[in-house]
């Protein structure tokens, strides 16, 4: 075979089936004349054994007149050359375009049934992917090792060869999710695809991009309610106790500024003022603890929302001479 010829098998070969010629009712003689020559041509090379010269001549046919009869030798050559998944997608083709023209010319059922029992061994030789996709666009595709299926394509099994297979779903131009996988020779995998979730170094990396005030977690502080409650009860406790106190030795202020004349007074009296002296104590204590109880139990509520990154608060209470004060950081 001349170098010439191997030239221009090997660019038919990687053709797609663009190159198909003019449909059979539509073809003129000159194109049927040129078809039938080269059909003829491959059939001659074909039984001579020179299998990749015959290739080149079916598909000069099949360029000048899309006849189901050269598709189906184009199969046939691509099965002999061991090109499966191309001949599985002639023998597909073939079979559409007979269907089609049987309604012409019955010869072509026998065409038909020829490309279908080509097709059943084919299958044996290459490995089916029915895909679902889910969590992505409409428009998301998959790549197999090297080629790239659209949405379209998506809708029918993927004939693939049989081997390691690496199937990587894009979703608006980005790899979303990757599963590889052994493909075996008769094979038909029914496989779901879906995004994966973020590891946890991209999840780190996320949370790094968003500002601080944005992610940052409110959240209370271990039991900040109950201690809240219970200090409020204890302040509570401290102002019940300052007013009862409060009012005791008030009254007896009054009975020992009634009953001491001349700033002389009997036993009895002196006791009753060292008694109103103790309840003014106690008053005095209750008042502390009720203002200190109390205060808490307000910073504790309404800091109760802080953020994990905040200070904990602190409260201090500071007694002075006549005076005391709360003093906290928030």
């Amino acid at each position: 075979m001349s170098c010439a010829r191997l030239l221009l098998a090997a660019c038919l070969c990687i053709a797609s089936p663009a190159w198909a010629g003019s449909d059979i009712d539509s073809a003129t003689e000159a194109d049927k004349a040129k078809a039938s020559a080269h059909y003829t041509q491959g059939m001659a090379s074909f039984q001579a054994g020179d299998t990749a010269a015959a290739l080149a001549e079916f598909e000069l046919s099949y360029q000048a007149v899309k006849s189901p009869n050269s598709h189906l030798m184009v199969a046939k050559a691509l099965i002999d050359l061991g090109r499966y998944v191309e001949a599985h997608r002639a023998l597909t083709e073939t079979i559409a375009e007979a269907e089609r023209a049987e309604a012409a010319d019955p010869k072509y059922t026998q065409t038909e049934q020829a490309a279908r029992e080509e097709l059943g061994r084919v299958d044996a030789q290459v490995v089916k992917l029915k895909l679902t996709l889910s969590g992505v666009q409409s428009s998301a595709s998959v790549r197999v090792n090297d080629a790239e299926y659209g949405p379209n394509e998506l809708t029918r099994p993927i004939v693939v060869a049989p081997g390691q297979l690496t199937l990587t779903v894009i979703d608006r131009g980005e790899s979303v999710a990757t599963q590889t996988l052994e493909g075996r020779a008769g094979e038909t995998l029914n496989l779901a695809l879906a995004p994966e979730p973020a590891t946890e170094a991209e999840a780190t990396r996320n949370d790094a991009a968003v500002p601080v005030a944005a992610r940052a977690e409110k959240r209370p502080f271990p039991r900040r309610r109950t201690t809240a409650y219970v200090a409020g009860g204890v302040g509570v406790a401290g102002a019940v106790t300052f007013g009862v106190f409060g009012l005791l030795n008030h009254a007896k202020y009054s009975d020992v500024e009634e009953q001491c004349a001349d700033t002389l007074c009997s036993d009895s009296v002196r006791d009753d003022a060292e008694r109103g002296h103790t309840y003014q104590t106690i008053a005095n204590v209750g008042l502390i603890v009720g203002v200190v109880g109390l205060g808490t139990a307000v910073a504790l509520v309404l800091t109760e929302s802080e953020t994990a990154t905040a200070r904990h608060p602190t409260t201090r209470v500071a007694v002075g001479p006549g005076s005391i004060r709360l003093q906290g950081t928030f």
